[in-house]
């Protein structure tokens, strides 16, 4: 258990000290880069403390301090751009560049050997190498053609030995230098490189999972948009038309060459004037030449376009529009009287019982009959007292302002309301001025009696 947990332990410690696990992240640089840098820097980080471990006691002995002096030097060279290789990245990756010329020269400058000497350029034939996987292919280039300096040196047997004056150096330096060759070039690049490969075959395995995500929302576009039943025009933030379906040329008889919302300037208002947009999803009625359309706006994930969806509502809105006009018929029927065609009973106590609820003033209901009905019906017929009551009906509603809501009650009875005026004043106005409109002006013989009621707030009579 314990073990287990050490292990578990290491490994996050590895991951993070390394830097392998690829975490997405915004930085610049990418992830694999630092981690590749790191890798080779603390390989060399361990080549110089290995040199100065094995090297520190015979160069004490034999008096070379220069050799101790050299390894310590490059020792804290590399952990200081260690330290500096995460946050100053590129500063870092070039001292490092820097540093594996400088090692190359001071390796044919401090061996008195010339193969030995020459074995030193060996590693600087590692930076473009390296160069291309830090910081790209510029870089590498510039160190391609800096590696003609070390060519030209050796075809020229030019050794720096000679400017250096040195007399002695350290047993097995041939062993020294080409197990410093070997290391880096068969354990710090290949890790590095190792390193990359990882990386790219995540970042490849991310790209076939977007593709396959793309695919996916692709084949969802075609589904829900290019192949839908659905009219579905889509506009940017501006009110553009930016796309639409096959299903919106079809509405609205497009032309796809000549078609002027294919400009992608054309405002969608400007080709449906009476559409409102807005930003929000709201169900509209729209005219369209002959049709009626059903639109819904809906925002898209992105928030940077809308989507219309016109809906052929023609139908709908016929049938709508139908049961209107039986709704009104229906009110028609309900309110009027079949044969009279005036307004009835129902409708006189619903707008009566209205009237009163906003008038506290005295409301006198008037009904009125003809005293003469039964022998109006037997000379005249019925036909021609029904014609007398719709006469009258006419002249309380056109001839006198304050007779209010005239309708028939049945039985041959109009009634209507009176307010604001006394008893006195009402007798006067119905024996004086309304009873001898309503009997005159007819070919028939008729004489007009009335009975009334009133009511004010909580009293009735």
């Amino acid at each position: 258990m314990y073990f287990s947990s050490f292990l578990q332990q290491s490994k996050c410690f590895i991951n993070w000290f390394f830097l392998l696990s690829d975490n997405a992240d915004t930085q610049a640089i990418p992830q694999w880069r630092i981690s590749a840098f790191r890798i080779i820097l603390f390989c060399s980080f361990l080549q110089c403390l290995f040199s100065m471990y094995s090297t520190y006691s015979r160069a004490i002995e034999f008096n070379l301090l220069y050799i101790v002096i050299t390894t310590i030097a490059f020792l804290s060279f590399i952990t200081a751009v260690f330290i500096l290789s995460c946050r100053f990245y590129k500063l870092s990756a070039h001292l490092f560049l820097i540093n594996i010329v400088a090692s190359s020269i001071a390796i044919d400058a401090l061996t008195m050997t010339t193969e030995l000497a020459h074995a030193g350029y060996v590693l600087m034939y590692a930076s473009p190498i390296i160069a291309l996987m830090l910081l790209g292919y510029r870089v590498a280039l510039f160190y391609m053609a800096l590696n003609i300096l070390p060519l030209y040196l050796l075809s020229n047997d030019v050794d720096l030995l000679y400017s250096s004056h040195l007399t002695m150096q350290l047993p097995n330096a041939m062993l020294r230098v080409n197990s410093l060759v070997f290391v880096f070039f068969n354990i710090s690049i290949p890790l590095a490189l190792i390193r990359i490969i990882v990386a790219a075959k995540r970042i490849n395995q991310i790209h076939l999972s977007s593709n396959e995500c793309l695919k996916g929302k692709s084949e969802l576009y075609r589904d829900f948009f290019t192949d839908s039943d659905n009219a579905q025009i889509i506009v940017d933030n501006n009110g553009y038309v930016v796309d639409y379906n096959h299903s919106t040329e079809i509405l609205f008889d497009i032309d796809k060459v000549d078609s002027s919302l294919l400009n992608s300037k054309q405002l969608l208002t400007s080709f449906l004037p009476s559409l409102a947009l807005n930003d929000f999803e709201q169900c509209q009625i729209i005219e369209y030449k002959d049709l009626f359309l059903q639109v819904t706006n809906q925002k898209t994930g992105s928030s940077k376009y809308n989507v219309y969806t016109f809906n052929n509502y023609t139908n709908e809105q016929a049938i709508k529009n139908n049961l209107l006009i039986m709704e009104q018929e229906n009110k028609r029927l309900k309110y009027s009287d079949n044969i009279m065609g005036l307004p009835n009973k129902y409708w006189f106590e619903n707008q009566s019982n209205r009237f009163i609820l906003k008038n506290k003033a005295v409301i006198y209901i008037v009904i009125i009959e003809n005293i003469d009905n039964e022998y109006l019906k037997l000379k005249y017929g019925q036909e021609a007292l029904q014609k007398s009551l719709v006469n009258a009906y006419k002249k309380l509603k056109n001839s006198f302002n304050d007779t209010l809501l005239p309708a028939y009650v049945e039985n041959e009875r109009l009634a209507f309301m009176i307010s604001g005026l006394s008893k006195l004043q009402l007798e006067e106005k119905l024996l004086t001025e309304i009873k001898p409109m309503l009997d005159s002006e007819s070919p028939l013989q008729q004489s007009f009696r009335f009975g009334y009621a009133y009511h004010q707030g909580d009293q009735e009579a």
